[in-house]
């Protein structure tokens, strides 16, 4: 035989009296449960447990049952007093009625001793008051429990409990079912690529906005810093070309020899300090590896010659020499050319 339902004592003594005694479905009251060993006390609100305590009993001599029983009836009282307390707050109220139910023969002392002591209505739980029975029998057997184990088998939706085999089958786990597992699995892998091409376009959609941004910026640049041009088609390749030009350019002007000074240095030592008379007009100048050629007209001889003094005191010019001096008879006008060679010394 296996059983079909495992539960605690005091429950299914409240099942016995929620069927035999129905006034305890409403209200407030309290079950003294006694068997051999223990006092088990529990607090009933509207047919519910609220609390269950159970103390330890102690057999002394039987020669005096009153005493026994009053002993029993002090401990009842107390315990109750203290568990109430624990639940409500307050003081038992007067006339909460007390269901007391034990194991052996129940005396009139102890119902009269457990009411003086809390003010309350007592009564003792009559097993058969709603079972149709041919015989009582009053053994000194928990009839009251094997009753209520009974009830919670049978009558189910007249009483209430907790049947310990079935929380043992709903805490165990459950037979693996492999399709659930599948589709359960395949959900989340099609949950998580939903998610990743999410992500995907969304970093996609960023990129393409951050290029056009890109691609508006570079064009304004562009713009900026080539106004001139008109035909725009790969402003990129378009400014490296233009940079690569200016620096060819300024190859140009960097040193053409041993020297170390580049055409700008040179022309910044002709003209630098007020070298340069007023009356001496530049037409041209000529700038090769060593040596440089200026062109000019004045008014007199005189200017030429003196500019010609004042650039040999120059020491990055090593030789001055005027050539080709001339004078037209009609305008009166000097045309010239000198020669300079530049010094090497100049790069130390």
């Amino acid at each position: 035989m296996r059983p079909s339902l495992v539960e605690a004592a005091i429950f299914a003594v409240h099942s016995t009296i929620a069927v035999n005694h129905p006034e305890i479905m409403a209200g407030q009251a309290i079950i003294a449960y006694i068997d051999a060993c223990y006092l088990t006390l529990a607090v009933i609100r509207d047919n519910d447990i609220v609390v269950v305590r159970s103390i330890p009993v102690i057999n002394e001599s039987e020669d005096d049952i009153k005493s026994v029983q009053k002993q029993m009836a002090h401990v009842i009282s107390h315990e109750a007093q203290i568990t109430w307390r624990k639940v409500f707050g307050t003081d038992i109220e007067q006339n909460t009625k007390i269901y007391l139910i034990t194991t052996g023969q129940t005396s009139d002392y102890l119902m009269v001793q457990i009411g003086k002591k809390l003010h309350s209505e007592t009564t003792v739980v009559d097993c058969y008051a709603m079972v149709e029975s041919l015989s009582r029998q009053d053994a000194e057997i928990p009839i009251c429990v094997a009753e209520g184990l009974a009830l919670r088998v049978l009558a189910p939706e007249k009483t209430r409990g907790i049947n310990f085999l079935e929380a043992d089958k709903t805490d165990a786990a459950p037979a693996l079912n492999l399709r659930k597992e599948f589709v359960f699995c395949t959900a989340i892998i099609c949950t998580i690529a939903v998610f990743l091409l999410v992500g995907l376009f969304t970093r996609l959609s960023r990129l393409e906005a951050a290029y056009a941004r890109i691609k508006n910026e570079t064009a304004e640049i562009f713009k900026a810093t080539l106004p001139q041009e008109k035909n725009i088609i790969n402003p990129l390749v378009q400014l490296e070309q233009k940079i690569e030009s200016f620096r060819g350019d300024s190859r140009l002007f960097a040193s053409l020899s041993d020297s170390g000074l580049s055409p700008l240095d040179v022309l910044y030592k002709i003209s630098a300090g007020g070298h340069l008379p007023e009356n001496i007009k530049v037409d041209d100048i000529l700038i090769a590896a060593d040596t440089v050629r200026i062109n000019g007209t004045c008014d007199s001889f005189e200017p030429v010659y003196q500019w010609q003094q004042l650039l040999q005191g120059d020491p990055a010019f090593t030789f001055v020499d005027v050539k080709d001096i001339q004078k037209q008879s009609k305008s009166g006008v000097v045309h010239f050319t000198m020669l300079l060679s530049l010094s090497t010394q100049e790069a130390q």
